[in-house]
């Protein structure tokens, strides 16, 4: 699993960039998975646009979740890395 997502702006300059991640989660089985759909603010004036998987479980609450998936969607010129 990533330990952090980074984003790499393509063609114009990094402007502020909204990201809705959609995260899933579980310790025992597909059944016992929760959704949870937050937004991550990256801003042109970050000096390293990186958000790691854990802050953003602590963001939403899910200390010590054993599985952890994260989807993410934002503009067209950005790439995430």
């Amino acid at each position: 699993m990533l330990q952090e997502i980074c984003l790499t702006t393509v063609g114009s300059p990094a402007v502020d960039t909204v990201l809705t991640v959609s995260v899933t989660h579980g310790t025992a089985g597909p059944e016992d998975f929760d959704l949870i759909t937050t937004q991550v603010t990256i801003t042109e004036n970050m000096t390293e646009p990186c958000v790691s998987y854990q802050a953003i479980a602590d963001g939403l609450g899910l200390e010590g979740v054993e599985n952890l998936t994260l989807s993410l969607s934002g503009p067209p010129n950005v790439q995430l890395t």
